[in-house]
């Protein structure tokens, strides 16, 4: 199996990984009254690609290097969507969902490969050249979370079903959403890169599907509890194709009028 070598190295320094603590939610300070220490921001890179997108795969090392960096703070999501994303022949293996080509569409994207870094920007400033991640990750990284996100998923059967807790660490006035997503590693199918097919390449945080709809559901209105936990329970049919083994469940928080996201968790399934 063959998988691309990162083409780039980032130096941006060394930025503080998350300190996971011992309880049944992962994420943030496990769910604990107060801030503390192990409670940092994460930053949610969506990156907007296709099996038959020539520079995707450039992308996608990029999205890995960042990840090197800065380990479990960079939550990565591939949403295979638009022209390159559709199956033909010799790519018939479909990476798309109805929530990955919903939001291509209402978010605008019309060059591959393009994304968004916590969704920051929007309207007008929120789809970016995959080279211009770097930087919008470095400056997300250190800013103080405005909330902290827990998460537990578990498969049972052929349902899915993942538990959120938010407790919000500042005064917020508005209306916030939770969306639950499932990605899967280690997919093994062709990708065309700059002149050539790769047959065996190896496709990572593929978004297979959301638990609650394209945009979620309704958290809080209004001004919000700090350090007052909000939880909700979603759940979803399992599809037996995707490997569980290399499942991840990602949930993020954020702000439904502009969208940006307030902060993501990722957690293995």
């Amino acid at each position: 199996m063959k998988k691309l070598n990162a083409l780039f190295i980032l130096v941006f320094g060394l930025a503080a990984g998350c300190d996971y603590i011992d309880d049944p939610i992962q994420g943030g300070n496990g769910g604990g009254p107060n801030p503390s220490d192990s409670l940092v921001q994460k930053v949610l890179v969506e990156d907007y690609t296709g099996h038959k997108c020539p520079n995707c795969p450039d992308a996608a090392s990029l999205a890995e290097d960042l990840k090197a960096i800065y380990g479990d703070q960079v939550v990565v999501v591939a949403v295979h969507a638009g022209f390159f994303a559709s199956p033909s022949t010799g790519f018939e293996t479909d990476f798309t969902t109805p929530e990955g080509e919903a939001m291509n569409s209402f978010f605008g994207f019309a060059a591959y490969p393009s994304g968004m870094v916590n969704r920051k920007g929007y309207p007008g400033q929120h789809v970016l050249n995959f080279q211009a991640w770097p930087p919008e990750v470095a400056d997300a990284i250190p800013e103080t979370p405005r909330a902290d996100l827990n998460l537990k998923a578990e498969l049972n059967g052929n349902t899915i079903t993942a538990d959120v807790e938010v407790i919000y660490q500042t005064d917020l006035d508005g209306d916030y959403a939770v969306v639950v997503w499932v990605t899967e590693d280690g997919i093994i199918a062709p990708q065309v890169y700059v002149g050539q097919t790769i047959p065996d390449y190896e496709h990572n945080h593929v978004l297979r599907t959301s638990l609650n709809s394209t945009w979620g559901d309704t958290l809080s209105s209004g001004p919000v509890d700090i350090l007052t936990p909000y939880e909700a329970t979603f759940s979803t049919t399992w599809n037996s194709d995707w490997n569980e083994q290399n499942c991840h469940v990602v949930a993020f928080l954020y702000d439904l009028e502009t969208y940006e996201v307030i902060q993501v968790e990722e957690i293995k399934l």
